[in-house]
């Protein structure tokens, strides 16, 4: 079990002498909801490197949910997962712990929370706030991630900007998991020169519906990469992969086109990078044929092609 504590959180509850009664104030008069999950999977045959052929496990999260008044409200999401063959994937993560404060025209939150951007179905190549949570075996399962966020709201758009303060590392399958590479991967990972895990990133997103038909969003992101590059140990005796994290500076921009039952869809990307400069884009469209056979239900078709400069070396097996 991991669970990795970011300056920012200690920090925060060194600020309070009284942690004991603010908390008791947070979560005093809420409403709880909570699930309880099992998952079995099972593979035809044991593992290339002696692993179980039955994994079983379980999955727990929470949810608390709190609002003082039109306008100020608290939220927080325990996740937990017990794995029985695998201990890296048995993990604790809070996905969120926000407060939250509207006013006529902005909005401001901080704490830890998960941001989704992105408009296409199968991959959202500008999506970078959060780390994935790896282990989940979900591709948009996510690592909750601290920060201070300011919305605006404006007949120009919508303008937020984050701070994102501490890095989360991506957690990889043991030694007795399923769907994992070859040789284990390292804990400890090696950063670029000034980056680090108590890194503070920068965020901003500017959301517009030009026309009726028509939203495009621009976004920047500059900070570590969430997805790390690997190198080899040197260690013929333990031979180990070692992550390797670099800085990225990145440029988005998101289309969608909605009319008559069509929407088409654009996400685009400029990364500038000490590691690998590229550009990367997934174009889409859909179609929904409404009350089929008259009915009740509607058929919705999608096609999506994704692009990525760096081909063979993108992290993704669907880069062309």
């Amino acid at each position: 079990m991991s669970l990795r504590y970011t300056p920012f959180l200690y920090l925060l509850l060194l600020a309070t002498n009284n942690a004991h009664a603010l908390f008791e104030s947070l979560f005093d008069g809420g409403e709880w909801k909570g699930e309880v999950a099992g998952e079995y999977r099972y593979f035809t045959e044991a593992g290339e490197l002696g692993q179980s052929q039955h994994d079983p496990s379980v999955r727990m999260q929470a949810e608390y949910y709190r609002q003082w008044d039109d306008n100020t409200t608290f939220n927080f999401i325990p996740f937990f997962r017990a794995d029985q063959q695998d201990d890296q994937r048995t993990h604790f993560d809070i996905r969120e712990a926000l407060w939250s404060k509207v006013g006529e025209s902005w909005e401001i939150k901080a704490g830890i929370s998960r941001v989704h951007w992105g408009k296409a179905e199968f991959l959202n190549i500008v999506d970078v706030v959060n780390q994935k949570d790896f282990v989940e075996g979900d591709k948009d399962a996510k690592l909750g991630q601290p920060m201070v966020a300011l919305s605006l709201e404006h007949t120009w758009g919508n303008f937020d900007i984050y701070l994102l303060p501490g890095f989360r590392e991506r957690e990889f399958a043991g030694e007795d998991g399923r769907l994992r590479a070859p040789l284990l991967v390292e804990k400890k990972a090696v950063y670029d020169q000034g980056d680090g895990p108590g890194d503070i990133d920068f965020a901003a997103r500017w959301r517009n519906q030009v026309t009726d038909e028509l939203e495009m969003d621009l976004s920047l992101f500059s900070g570590v990469d969430r997805d790390p590059s690997f190198g080899f140990n040197f260690d013929f005796f333990h031979p180990r992969l070692v992550p390797f994290y670099h800085h990225k500076d990145q440029l988005g921009l998101e289309l969608e086109y909605i009319k008559n039952g069509w929407v088409g869809k654009l996400e685009a990307i400029h990364v500038m990078s000490s590691f690998q400069p590229y550009n990367a884009a997934v174009v889409g469209g859909e179609y929904t044929f409404g009350s089929i056979f008259q009915s009740d239900y509607d058929l919705t078709l999608i096609a999506e092609y994704l692009w990525d400069q760096r081909k063979a070396k993108s992290p993704s097996f669907f880069e062309h």
